[in-house]
């Protein structure tokens, strides 16, 4: 699951806020740098995506949703 609709939609709806942030966390990178001005699950979730895709970092992001809540 690469697929960054997927990847955000997962997000989104699978996993609260804290989830979401726990996330971003275990990849070694900080919530707050990444979901800054988040105003909904949605933009939350978006950030968390484009922050990952643009550091390259897609599969390990889909990987840690994957094992949280397999599908």
């Amino acid at each position: 699951m690469t697929d960054k609709k997927a990847l955000a939609h997962a997000l989104r709806e699978k996993f609260s806020e804290s989830d979401r942030n726990a996330i971003v966390r275990d990849l070694d990178t900080s919530p707050e740098a990444v979901t800054l001005n988040a105003e909904n699950a949605e933009d939350h979730a978006w950030k968390i995506v484009d922050h990952f895709e643009h550091r390259d970092r897609l599969a390990d992001l889909a990987h840690e949703i994957s094992q949280r809540r397999p599908a």
